[in-house]
C-alpha cells in the first residue's frame, strides 16, 4: 500500500512573518541564557554559602581559576588532546563497521532478520557495564579504551543508517529502478522490462496510486542526461 499523500503547505499569507520568527529566536535564547546564568548563580550561592563539602563541589570561580592555571601549564590541552585521539579513533572504528553492517541491514530483510536479534541483545548494554569485559579481553591499555568508545559510538550509526534507509519514499526507489530500466533498454535491451510497470498502472483502482506510477514511467523519457527537455518557446 502507497504511503498516505502530503498535506500541501500552507499560503504564504498564513506563514508567520521573517520579523515575528526572529522575535522568537531572540526570546528562546534570552530564556536559554539566563537559565543558564540562573544555574550558575545558584551553583556559586550554595559553595560560597558552605552548603556542601568543597571537596565534592567546588565553586565556579574555584573551576574557573583550576582550569585558567591547568591550561597555561599545558597539562590541560595535553590531556583534552589525548582524549579527543581516542575519541576519533573509536567513532572512526565504529564508522567503518556500522555504516556497511547498516546498509546491508536495510537492503536486505535476510540480513536484517539474522543480525537483528544479536543487535538487540547487546545493544540495552551500557557501554561503562562493558568495562569490565574490555580490560579483562583487550588489558588496561589503549586499545580498551579504544574499544570502549567505539562500543558506544556502534549503536546511533548502525540505527541511524538503517532508519535512513527505512525513510527512504518507496516512489524515489521504483523511480531509480525505472531510470535504469530505461538506460537498459537504450543500450539495447528491450523495453519489455517495464511492462509489468504498465500493467499494473491500468489494473490500479487508486487515483493516487495510478498517478505516481504514471510520473515514474514518463519522468526517465523527459530525462536525458540529467537535463529537463522542456518544450521550445513559439
Amino acid at each position: 500500500m502507497m504511503p498516505p499523500p502530503t498535506a500541501e503547505p500552507a499560503p504564504a499569507a498564513t506563514r508567520p512573518p521573517a520579523a515575528g520568527s526572529a522575535r522568537t529566536g531572540v526570546r528562546d535564547r534570552t530564556i536559554g541564557v539566563a537559565s543558564v546564568t540562573a544555574v550558575v548563580i545558584v551553583w556559586w550561592a550554595v559553595a560560597r554559602l558552605g552548603l556542601v563539602n568543597p571537596l565534592l563541589l567546588a565553586g565556579p570561580d574555584a573551576v574557573a581559576s583550576s582550569a585558567i592555571s591547568l591550561t597555561l601549564s599545558g597539562l590541560l590541552p595535553t590531556h583534552i588532546a589525548v582524549s579527543m585521539g581516542r575519541v576519533l579513533v573509536g567513532f572512526f572504528a565504529a564508522f567503518v563497521v556500522a555504516l556497511p553492517l547498516g546498509t546491508l541491514i536495510g537492503m536486505s530483510r535476510t540480513v536484517r532478520a539474522a543480525v537483528n536479534p544479536l543487535i538487540e541483545l547487546v545493544r540495552p548494554i551500557p557501554p561503562i557495564a562493558m568495562i569490565p569485559l574490555a580490560i579483562l579481553w583487550l588489558g588496561i591499555g589503549e586499545t580498551s579504551k579504544y574499544s570502549i568508545i567505539g562500543y558506544g559510538a556502534f549503536f546511533p550509526i548502525l540505527l541511524s543508517t538503517v532508519a535512513g534507509f527505512a525513510a527512504i519514499d518507496p516512489v524515489h526507489v521504483r523511480a531509480a529502478l525505472t531510470q535504469t530500466q530505461v538506460s537498459r533498454s537504450r543500450s539495447g535491451i528491450p523495453i519489455l522490462s517495464q511492462l509489468p510497470l504498465i500493467g499494473r498502472l491500468f489494473s490500479q483502482t487508486d487515483t493516487i496510486e495510478r498517478k505516481q506510477d504514471l510520473l515514474i514511467l514518463i519522468t526517465p523519457h523527459i530525462v536525458d542526461e540529467g537535463e529537463v527537455v522542456r518544450p521550445s518557446k513559439p
